[in-house]
């Protein structure tokens, strides 16, 4: 009988720790702070329960959702300084064989990096692609119209990664933030 009881306990530390387990999972930002919550607090239900809500919470900062669907989906959202928009194509390879997403890994928050016109793209002709130092890491969307006329009017003052994070596709994507003139 000593292995079913020590089977037991395993599942019942497992689902003690859920609270903590979901928060590193989701990548939340404040996940040592629900696990240490979780250890301290978690034998009252009370406890377990804030913990658990909390993990359900927001997630990490950092983490944008690059999906296609998201990148035509999500609103740009006007901040105090600038626009916030999300880039796409960040899953592909460059033309010269180059991994947009090995790029993308280096990125550093508050990195600048520049808006091209790409009138001779095969696929879009008004595509805007966005430059790291490396190389092209993506494209406007097709829904940023204005910002993607503004690029090519030369409206645009400052472009910086205001993000890099995991999408829903695992693949890393990238938020912007553009200020205009």
């Amino acid at each position: 009988m000593e292995g079913g009881s020590t089977g037991g306990a395993i599942v019942l530390i497992i689902i003690y720790f859920v609270p903590g387990i979901v928060a590193l999972m989701r990548g939340h930002h404040n996940a040592g702070a629900i696990f240490l919550t979780n250890l301290v607090f978690g034998w009252t239900l009370l406890g377990w329960l804030l913990a658990l809500i909390w993990s359900f919470t927001a997630k990490n900062k950092a983490v944008v959702d690059a999906s296609p669907r998201a990148a035509t989906t999500a609103p740009r959202r006007r901040q105090r300084q600038g626009i916030v928009v999300d880039i796409v194509g960040e899953s592909f390879n460059n033309e010269d064989g180059t991994s947009r997403q090995a790029i993308i890994q280096s990125l550093q928050i508050g990195e600048r990096v520049t808006l091209i016109p790409e009138p001779k793209n095969p696929y879009d002709s008004a595509a805007i692609a966005v430059h790291a130092t490396q190389g092209v890491i993506g494209y406007l969307s097709r829904d940023d119209d204005d910002l993607r006329e503004a690029a090519r009017s030369g409206k645009i003052q400052k472009v910086e990664v205001d993000a890099v994070g995991p999408s829903q596709t695992g693949h890393l994507g990238v938020r912007l933030r553009v200020i205009c003139t």
